[in-house]
């Protein structure tokens, strides 16, 4: 929970909502503007009162010394969300030391890795990663007070990316490290850079750990941020990549009428964009290839002509070159309008296509990331799929033949 929800009955609160929790004064006027303690929100007196009734008395005092609502929950989510990847953790990192601080289990720590480091590379304590982290904006921070160009987000990606294989964090480690970053700066005050930017971060990790209903709650969150803020360089860009980003999680949800609603918007808008400097023509194809990967779900026949009339692949490969990830998803969107409708016969020569994309990006993912790597993996089990799709073809097309005689 951000503080985007009523934390009664879980009603969206616009950023202009102030009914909060007032220790001493529950039975305030519905119209008291803010919270002197807790700084929990609700949508009404009505869900003030409920939540107090049900237990929220108990703990309000706890919360307020803990920072706030806020900074308590991101505290316990934190928490939480280590102890699980440490968890998972557990049978891959026996034995191993952190390479940071050059100690292994007898710190009483567990050690994670959720990256694409190989061998005994990138194992580590989470705590370790989190002050390594901190550390590096807090030089950032430094540089910004010595009126140098503080360059905060690079240093920010030390929560989303290893620094040794530089490859994004996955799964509980990545959940994880987003909420360390949102817990070290949530205490700022609101619309304070440092703290913006950590929204965005906790949004983009959990995506990569596949909590995408949470990360869908901190980037629509994010978004009402940016477009109610102050005008600043490079905002439309951020509102757009923000989109993006949502856009992958409401897809993962099964939010599909929404999710093409919302790429259709961020592509059709994007050429303007371009146009005006807004938008970059590497971001822009990005969006073309989201759109054409949310309409091949609905319409196999407009997604197909969609990338022959954009040239999408041509452009994509010019662009970004043959082995950067972008042109490998690029191409996985054009193996899957190949394959058209799972449930139908394929085309032969377009199976056969689609299986040869397949194939070839999964060789390419597992020397880039590892065979163990989720998205190593996913592509290596979809190739096997499609390769036995033409093997049972095969069969089948044997079998027809023979009951026809031929």
């Amino acid at each position: 929970m951000l503080r985007n929800k009523c934390a009664a009955c879980a009603t969206p609160l616009d950023s202009q909502d102030t009914t909060s929790c007032v220790r001493y004064l529950y039975e305030s006027s519905d119209a008291w503007p803010g919270c002197v303690r807790c700084q929990t929100r609700y949508c009404s007196a009505a869900c003030r009162r409920a939540h107090w009734r049900d237990g929220h008395e108990q703990v309000c005092e706890e919360i307020a010394r803990g920072g706030g609502a806020e900074q308590h929950y991101a505290d316990e989510k934190y928490i939480e969300a280590a102890e699980e990847a440490i968890k998972k953790c557990a049978d891959d990192t026996k034995g191993q030391t952190c390479y940071i601080c050059m100690d292994g289990a007898e710190t009483g720590e567990g050690l994670v890795r959720g990256c694409a480091c190989r061998g005994a590379a990138g194992f580590v304590h989470l705590s370790c990663l989190v002050e390594d982290a901190q550390v590096q904006v807090e030089q950032g921070l430094e540089d910004e007070m010595e009126h140098q160009r503080p360059m905060l987000v690079p240093r920010l990606m030390r929560y989303l990316q290893c620094r040794l294989c530089h490859t994004d964090f996955y799964g509980a480690v990545a959940a994880a490290l987003g909420w360390a970053c949102w817990a070290s700066y949530v205490g700022r005050l609101e619309g304070d850079n440092l703290r913006n930017i950590a929204l965005q971060i906790l949004g983009d990790a959990l995506k990569h750990g596949k909590r995408h209903a949470e990360s869908l709650d901190a980037l629509e969150a994010n978004l009402v941020r940016v477009r109610e803020g102050e005008d600043y360089e490079g905002r439309e860009g951020t509102i757009f990549y923000v989109r993006s980003q949502m856009g992958d999680c409401l897809r993962e949800l099964g939010r599909r009428d929404e999710c093409l609603a919302l790429r259709r918007e961020n592509y059709e808008a994007g050429a303007e964009a371009v146009a005006d400097g807004v938008v970059s023509i590497k971001a822009h194809l990005t969006h073309a290839i989201e759109y054409c990967e949310s309409l091949n779900r609905v319409d196999n026949a407009a997604a197909k002509a969609f990338m022959r009339d954009q040239d999408l692949i041509a452009r994509v490969t010019s662009e970004f070159g043959e082995d950067h990830p972008t042109t490998h998803g690029c191409l996985h969107t054009y193996a899957f309008t190949l394959i058209g409708d799972p449930r139908r016969r394929c085309p032969d020569d377009d199976l056969a296509e689609a299986t040869a994309i397949f194939v070839d990006i999964a060789r390419k993912w597992r020397r880039r990331l590892g065979a163990a790597h989720p998205q190593a993996e996913m592509m290596q089990e979809g190739a096997k799929i499609l390769q036995a799709r033409i093997a049972f073809n095969g069969v089948l097309d044997e079998l027809l033949a023979a009951a026809r005689g031929d």
